[in-house]
């Protein structure tokens, strides 16, 4: 009862007239003077419409002295009307000066829908007023009354405004009146001014989107340009009169959600901006979560009823404003304690942070009076600092970009040299040798000569098989060849072909094999050994005394795989913590100088770990200078029980004794190649026969009946393809037809299968190669033939 009789008592205090105060500025010469702001002394009638006639006319009729600028939740709270919503009526009288020139009285913005009257005619109207909300409509247009003070010097203005949809409806700011060109010209300026600051912004925004899908830059750029672009349309919605003004009348709905999800998504984009800007200083998680917060919540606007919307939206934004503020300050703060190099960027950032922010909160709660000039110097600084944050990055991302180029060209030219040096090296041996056989007479050191002959000629195949594998791999062309694979026999192979590099050095070997590791896996056999002699050899190489420890560990096993983690450990020169960084990229060594003490041009360790990784293992390091160094893989390999029937070009037969009765072409272009298979097939107890091309084999075949063609394969005339494509589609008895050539990649060696050929050779060939492939194809002749069955 007390509160009501408070209400009641405040209530007769408000019913102060029944009629407007007169604004009185007939002594104003609006020729000289600037305009006036119209705020006190309007006179509200909640609930009713009424003319200015009526309201002279009608006795007893109750309004109460407000501020132009007092919205309908203030006046809730007064008690003046009895929901936030409904209808009314503003009047207001002026006297002017008939002297002065043409005047313009400007409303910016009323929510949510009017009609004006001056002297009861009807000057402007937007949206439907009405005083059922069914049949009103709310609309957002700025409004411009054009007055001329020689028709009359006193003017009855009448505002009837309904509002059902914002939760403070009104006038929201105060008219203006002025002389209409003065008017006018600031009303340009600020267009212009706007159309500036959103122009900058969307350009920006558009430049930084074309870097960033160029390629040429991060993140960053990509979410600053839509940081700009949902700044620049929600600048045009809520601080610009450029959006009503090109969309005049625009439902209220649209005006207000549409402004309230660009509002919304301006600060998401921003905190993620300053995530991507500064990432060793910013919170991963605070910022994904804030930014998809904040870009969810304007989502949910959109489904959200207007008056609720505007009843929530300020409370989140006295919220958001300042703890995104301070969270970015806090950023910043770290960036220029812990970030020396960045301390001017860091600096200008949070100053720009500081401007940004106050823009926001002073557009909201106008703490001081907005001023477009102002505005427009504080969205350009903000602009260019922002701007020359990201391209100070962008310039220090070309600059690493620029460094990493210079260590690639640096990296590869040293390889070049290597690679001469490690060529000219073994050709030196070969070539000094053979001379030294041609000229010296003394039989007894021949055997010593050729014996270095073939150890240089193998270590140059080793670095172009090196070579070839390395490009395969990065071309994606090498394909695994799985079959029974003996893990102990392949490591003992391994330490057999490299126990050269040990020669003369205090080296014990230890293997040491889990005994719970299967006597047979299946795998790759070829590159399984090509990973253990690159591991071994280095072991080997580098260590001068001491001890090489070749482990292999059961890590787990299931019903089909067992999982090895294998383990080459050296007590030698060990690696730096630099040159560990780049132990696996190619081209790379631990000691490129020309002073350096080991020979090889830095490719094993590179292919080994690219081979690894195609085996689906993964690898390690570790290394202590003077100490040694530990290489460890792991590799899951299938049980016996799970290998596919293994290719039939697999099988051997070495149990026969060759067939001397075996009929053999030899294709080879070559005079020098051509005269080595002879040798080494004579050697074999075979006189072969020559065919200088693919057209002269292909003719031969025809009236010979061959078993097998040695096939050479880029011949001119015809290459090696060709004349396997037509022997096998004119000779009724196909012969074995197995490839001898230089191209030796994985991509070369299908290429032969696919034209039809049995067996691939590589060079430069071995006489034990040769004698393999015979007796395999011997062999299986023999046993198809017994089984009525061609190759």
């Amino acid at each position: 009862m007390k509160i009501k009789a408070l209400q009641t008592i405040f209530l007769i205090c408000l019913v102060v007239v029944s009629r407007a105060e007169l604004f009185d500025v007939s002594g104003k010469n609006f020729f000289n003077e600037k305009p006036v702001l119209l705020n006190e002394g309007w006179i509200f009638y909640p609930n009713a419409f009424y003319t200015s006639k009526e309201i002279k006319s009608l006795k007893n009729l109750k309004g109460y002295r407000i501020s132009a600028t007092d919205n309908w939740h203030e006046l809730y709270k007064r008690c003046i009307l009895e929901k936030r919503t409904g209808f009314g009526t503003y009047h207001a009288r002026i006297k002017i000066n008939r002297e002065n020139p043409r005047l313009l009285l400007k409303f910016e913005k009323i929510y949510s829908s009017v009609k004006i009257y001056v002297n009861d005619q009807l000057y402007a109207s937007v949206g439907v007023v009405s005083d059922k909300k069914e049949t009103y409509k709310p609309a957002v247009k700025p409004i411009f009354i054009e007055i001329d003070p020689k028709e009359s010097e006193l003017l009855d203005i009448t505002l009837h405004v309904s509002n059902f949809n914002h939760f403070e409806g009104g006038i929201v700011k105060p008219p203006i009146l002025g002389a209409y060109n003065y008017l006018i010209n600031q009303y340009n300026k600020k267009l212009i001014s706007d159309a500036i600051v959103i122009g900058i912004f969307f350009i920006t925004g558009i430049i930084f989107m074309i870097l960033y899908n160029l390629g040429k830059s991060g993140l960053e750029f990509l979410i600053f340009s839509l940081f700009s672009i949902f700044f620049t349309t929600q600048y045009s919605i809520y601080s610009s009169e450029i959006f009503s003004a090109f969309f005049q009348g625009i439902k209220f709905d649209i005006y207000i959600k549409f402004g309230y999800l660009f509002l919304l998504f301006t600060f998401s984009s921003f905190i993620l901006y300053i995530y991507y800007l500064f990432p060793r200083y910013a919170n991963k998680r605070i910022s994904i979560v804030s930014s998809g917060f904040l870009a969810g919540l304007g989502l949910i606007g959109l489904f959200v009823p207007s008056y609720l919307l505007t009843l929530i939206s300020p409370a989140i934004l006295l919220g958001l404003i300042p703890t995104i503020g301070l969270y970015m300050m806090y950023v910043f703060s770290k960036t220029i304690f812990f970030n020396e190099n960045e301390k001017l960027l860091t600096n200008l950032g949070s100053f720009s942070l500081l401007l940004i922010s106050f823009y926001f909160i002073n557009n909201h709660f106008k703490i001081i009076e907005n001023s477009w000039f102002v505005n427009t110097l504080v969205f350009f600084l903000f602009l260019c600092i922002h701007i020359y944050l990201l391209m100070s990055k962008y310039s220090n991302k070309i600059k690493y970009l620029y460094k990493s180029v210079e260590e690639s060209v640096r990296a590869k030219n040293e390889f070049i040299s290597t690679m001469s040096h490690e060529l000219r090296t073994p050709l030196n041996g070969i070539l000094g040798n053979a001379n030294i056989l041609k000229s010296n007479e003394n039989e007894s050191s021949k055997v010593s000569k050729l014996e270095t002959i073939i150890q240089n000629t193998e270590k140059l195949t080793s670095i172009i098989d090196d070579i070839l594998n390395l490009s395969d791999l990065e071309t994606g062309n090498i394909q695994l060849k799985y079959s029974k694979v003996n893990i102990r026999e392949v490591i003992e192979k391994s330490v057999e072909l490299t126990n050269h590099f040990r020669k003369d050095k205090s080296i014990d070997l230890e293997i040491i094999i889990d005994p719970k590791i299967s006597e047979t896996l299946v795998g790759d056999e070829l590159r399984l050994k090509q990973i253990f002699i690159h591991f071994i050899s280095n072991a080997f190489k580098f260590t001068s005394k001491g001890k090489v420890i070749i482990s292999g560990k059961l890590l787990n096993e299931s019903a089909n795989t067992q999982s090895i983690t294998f383990s080459i450990t050296d007590t030698g020169i060990g690696i730096s913590k630099e040159r560990l960084k780049n132990m696996f990229e190619a081209f790379k060594q631990a000691d490129g100088s020309h002073t350096r003490r080991h020979s090889g041009i830095g490719l094993g360790l590179a292919l080994s770990n690219r081979l690894i990784d195609l085996m689906g293992g993964k690898i390690s390091v570790e290394s202590h200078e003077g100490k040694g160094t530990k290489f460890s893989f792991t590799l899951t390999l299938k049980k016996e029980s799970e290998v596919t029937p293994i290719a039939q070009n697999n099988i051997m037969f070495r149990k026969l004794e060759l067939d001397p009765k075996l009929k053999i072409l030899v294709a080879e272009d070559n005079p020098v190649n051509q005269k080595l298979m002879v040798m080494m097939l004579k050697n074999l107890g075979y006189n072969a026969d020559i065919a200088e091309n693919g057209k002269v084999a292909y003719e031969k075949s025809l009236i010979n009946m061959y078993d097998i063609i040695f096939m050479d394969i880029q011949m001119p005339e015809m290459d090696g393809l060709e004349a396997t494509k037509r022997i096998l589609s004119k000779v009724k008895d196909r012969p074995v037809i197995i490839a001898v050539t230089a191209n030796a990649t994985d991509r070369d060696r299908d290429e032969c299968m696919e034209a039809g050929m049995n067996d691939f050779v590589s060079k430069p060939v071995k006489p034990l190669e040769i004698k393999d492939c015979i007796l395999k194809w011997q062999g299986l002749r023999l046993l198809l033939n017994e089984n009525k069955m061609a190759i």
